[in-house]
């Protein structure tokens, strides 16, 4: 169909019967018979890198090379694909679409790819795991001993990150599933989730603070203190800022910006920091000579942790730890 055309459909004008058969039948033929692999990782590094240049440098061919692919598909597509902007180039809406599908069917043919390797080399599947910065510590090692004391030789790969980064990994099929905290994220219709485990953020000092030998503690000690913060932008970031505005505290200069829960033990160590931090990994992995719970409520912020998972996700692994996990098998 024309870029007339689909203007047309767009805007509820009638769209000529022949000319609209005529599109279904080139885009027909050349799904059927002309698209190559190589465009698809042409649209992909289009989509990604912006520049002709960088394009065919990633792609190993000259910048001819690659705009002599674009001009084939549009012929066989009658189709605009490619726009420039300036120096840049970019996608038409037709091309956004074709890199979009085009991304997906690499990384199918990727996950393809390594499960040929592991059933020729006698592996037993491969699974992705995320987690968030906050629990990934303590519930990723979890599950991977679950994997290994019932399928050793799965492979597994894991990612921690913020939800928001996991997401499309997540969408696009890297990852298999995730575990995070309940944030008030809308998930698309594609996903599922299901709270799993309560686990409170806390807020905690180093172990030689004077705040841990401090009697009758209250939010106003906190006074002052410089804080190891959640990323801005971010709904742990947004909570921690509602619950010292209910305090009536401010953030003090001096404060650090990290999700990193190994740095942040030692900088509560090294100075005189308050974070938040999940409690079962002060509890379980943290000894009481490293980091002291202050007596501080945070109201339950975030306590809910959750894993989510595609609903069309047909890896056996995926299915076997996914009932083990709602079962409450693990993360107990």
């Amino acid at each position: 169909m024309s870029t007339t055309s689909i203007n047309q459909k767009l805007s509820g004008a009638p769209v000529d019967d022949a000319e609209a058969r005529q599109a279904t039948n080139r885009i027909d033929q050349f799904f059927k018979a002309r698209v190559r692999l190589g465009q698809l990782r042409m649209l992909v590094a289009i989509a990604d890198l912006g520049q002709l240049r960088k394009v065919a440098e990633y792609l190993h061919v000259t910048p001819p090379a690659v705009s002599k692919q674009l001009a084939e598909m549009e012929e066989a597509l009658k189709q605009k694909i490619l726009k420039r902007e300036g120096n840049r180039i970019g996608l038409t809406d037709a091309g956004e679409l074709l890199a979009r599908h085009a991304r997906l069917v690499l990384v199918q043919l990727e996950r393809t790819r390594q499960e040929l390797g592991e059933l020729c080399t006698g592996a037993a599947g491969h699974v992705s795991l995320g987690a968030a910065p906050t629990v990934a510590p303590f519930l990723l090692p979890a599950l991977l001993a679950y994997l290994r004391e019932r399928t050793p030789a799965t492979a597994v790969t894991l990612h921690e990150g913020l939800l928001v980064q996991q997401h499309p990994m997540l969408e696009n099929g890297t990852l298999d599933i995730v575990v995070a905290r309940e944030t008030g994220y809308k998930l698309p219709a594609a996903f599922s989730s299901e709270s799993v485990l309560s686990d409170p953020l806390a807020v905690v000092c180093g172990a030689r603070d004077p705040l841990v030998s401090k009697r009758r503690l209250e939010w106003h000690d906190l006074s002052g203190r410089p804080w190891l913060l959640p990323f801005k932008n971010t709904a742990t970031r947004s909570e921690l800022d509602r619950l010292l505005d209910a305090h009536k505290l401010t953030l003090p200069q001096g404060c650090v910006e990290s999700i990193s829960l190994s740095v942040n033990v030692s900088l509560l160590q090294a100075s005189r920091f308050v974070a938040l931090m999940p409690l079962a990994y002060v509890q379980r992995y943290l000894g009481r000579d490293l980091v002291h719970v202050l007596p501080l409520s945070t109201g339950g912020i975030q306590s809910s942790i959750k894993v989510i998972w595609r609903k069309d996700n047909s890896n056996p692994v995926v299915s076997m730890l996914l009932e083990a996990i709602l079962k409450k098998a693990i993360l107990v």
